[in-house]
């Protein structure tokens, strides 16, 4: 099965389960991407590209930060992605909301910018009831 991201220029070949493009690749063919076609947005990713994130059952996770400014908020949104039989979680900072209805998600200078992620577990206390 061979998977092509025709505008990332990324060919994914599955052989007897291995696969020969890792996590890191991927980032950095996503960061190409997104810095040469100014991409502020995943709304704004061409359909073809998104299609062949679907195809590696690329998913929002969970937002896990925020960093609030003036006039837009950004939040530090998790994403999922299945590489052969492993699950990677990617990251990245995106304009979560604008306070002005005179700007746009460019405005903000916040081009979407990739980077690897890892789940891990926290212990938490609470009171008994």
């Amino acid at each position: 099965m061979v998977i092509r991201f025709t505008s990332l220029m990324i060919e994914v070949k599955f052989m007897k389960g291995n696969i020969n493009m890792t996590i890191q690749e991927l980032i950095n063919k996503l960061n190409t991407y997104c810095k040469d076609n100014d991409i502020y947005s995943m709304d704004d990713c061409d359909e073809e590209i998104c299609d062949e994130l679907k195809s590696l059952n690329f998913k929002y996770v969970a937002s896990v930060d925020r960093d609030e400014h003036r006039w837009y908020i950004l939040s530090e949104n998790v994403y999922e992605v299945s590489i052969g039989n492993k699950t990677y979680y990617i990251g990245t900072w995106e304009v979560e909301t604008l306070k002005s209805e005179c700007m746009s998600v460019s405005d903000c200078g916040c081009r979407l910018n990739f980077f690897e992620m890892e789940q891990y577990t926290t212990v938490s206390y609470r009171r008994k009831k």
